[in-house]
């Protein structure tokens, strides 16, 4: 018995680290994030002592597609077409989500209730939700609310806010952490009012698609679930509405717009003649250009893709990315033609099968008993999406917490005995 609390005490102080670690993600450069996952990654693999295969379900795909990466990544190099530096930058894009998913496996490995690290990622959000409070009132920001008369003029002052909060909220507002375990009221209804602010005062489209997806499979009670959907939107547009009576009227339909225009933003069939209409539009002037190289790069790279370091060729107008990109830029906002170029058909094809696979998985009908599948596959499905948007897995800046809770609910559903069992014996049967 001794040993065991021994043990238990040394897994609170690892959780402890992870919350600094939460907390940190926001305020340091992603290198250092990056190192402090692997230096988790490596004491709680220490201390287990074992050697773990079956991390996800599909991680194994990740594998090969960074492998097969470096591979033509070599055959390039031969042929002189890779910078090392670039290659060094692509090859730590690619690991990043990976060690992310590994942090959140050996969480699962720490044998923690989901509580505990569920309670951790709101307390984690709440440290990063304040601190953009404080900077906002300590700008003057909000002194100057009636002079903006544009949502971008305004995002570019406030802040775009963090994918890390919204998640938290919806962890609190879905009921997943039961009454018993439930952080105090003192906590939760602070926290909550400012969740629901910043998303709003972001006016962020990815925080409300995030908790659209993630409320949907997570939410325990499914009779309730519209009730309480309707009433959370309701709550969301109220709040705009009623800022219209502080701001410019200019501002509020400049938002309606960005809101309606969110596909139109990301689409590639437009002929991007007008300078205008690519700054409007630049994720669909992204994918147009990068279609463009991609179709007239051989069939080799077409099926194969270029390897790490291969650059996407924006043109002169790279400069609204980077001042001194001259002409490319190595990553786009969708993450599927980032893949396309760097590691062609085949690579998109084994990142999309990653997902199918991860979907496919929670929503089998013996997800019923084990909800750390459901959960994961609404993870899964959500990260596949924001891929469009964001970048998915692959880059510097990746929604971290999102990433963690897919390595740590997808391994919980593979430790589920009961699914394993239930999954053997529907074998056996169709035998």
């Amino acid at each position: 018995m001794q040993k065991i609390n021994e043990l238990d005490n040394q897994d609170k102080k690892i959780i402890s680290w992870f919350f600094v670690l939460l907390c940190i993600q926001y305020t340091v450069s992603p290198e250092i994030t990056f190192l402090l996952n692997i230096a988790l990654c490596i004491i709680v693999a220490y201390r287990k002592k074992k050697l773990y295969l079956n991390i996800i379900p599909g991680f194994s795909l990740l594998i090969v597609l960074f492998v097969y990466t470096l591979g033509i990544t070599l055959i390039q190099a031969l042929l002189g077409s890779s910078i090392f530096q670039n290659v060094i930058r692509d090859m730590f894009y690619m690991a990043n989500g990976l060690i992310a998913i590994l942090v959140g496996f050996f969480l699962n490995k720490l044998h923690y209730r989901d509580y505990q690290v569920l309670n951790t990622f709101i307390l984690g959000a709440l440290y990063v939700v304040f601190g953009f409070w404080i900077n906002l009132i300590q700008g003057n920001e909000l002194s100057s609310i009636r002079s903006i008369n544009n949502v971008e003029t305004w995002r570019s002052s406030v802040g775009t806010g963090s994918l890390f909060v919204p998640l938290a909220l919806v962890i609190i507002i879905s009921g997943i952490v039961d009454a018993k375990h439930r952080l105090s009221k003192l906590v939760i209804i602070p926290a909550t009012v400012l969740f629901i602010g910043q998303i709003v005062i972001t006016f962020s489209r990815t925080s409300i698609i995030l908790i659209l997806i993630l409320y949907l499979f997570l939410y325990k009670n499914k009779k309730r679930l519209l009730k309480r959907l309707v009433i959370i939107l309701l709550i969301i547009v109220s709040v705009i509405w009623l800022l219209s009576y502080f701001r410019q009227f200019t501002l509020v339909d400049s938002v309606f717009e960005k809101f309606s225009n969110t596909l139109t933003e990301i689409s590639s069939s437009d002929s991007f003649t007008s300078v205008a209409n690519i700054q409007k539009n630049w994720r669909g002037f992204e994918v147009y250009s990068a279609k463009q190289q991609w179709l007239t790069s051989g069939t080799f790279n077409q099926i194969f893709g270029g390897g790490f370091g291969k650059l996407i060729n924006v043109g002169y107008l790279s400069i609204l990315v980077d001042p001194t990109s001259n002409g490319y830029i190595p990553v786009l906002h969708n993450g599927y033609y980032t893949l396309i170029i760097k590691s062609g058909f085949i690579g998109v094809l084994l990142y999309g099968l990653f997902y199918f696979w991860g979907i496919l998985f929670g929503l089998r009908k013996n997800s019923r008993n084990n909800l750390s599948a459901l959960y994961f596959s609404g993870c899964m499905l959500l990260m596949a999406i924001q891929t469009i948007f964001l970048n998915g897995l692959f880059k510097d800046s990746i929604n971290l917490a999102l990433i963690y809770l897919i390595g740590y609910w997808g391994n919980r559903a593979l430790d589920n005995k009961s699914y394993r069992r239930k999954n053997i014996e529907s074998i056996i049967r169709s035998t």
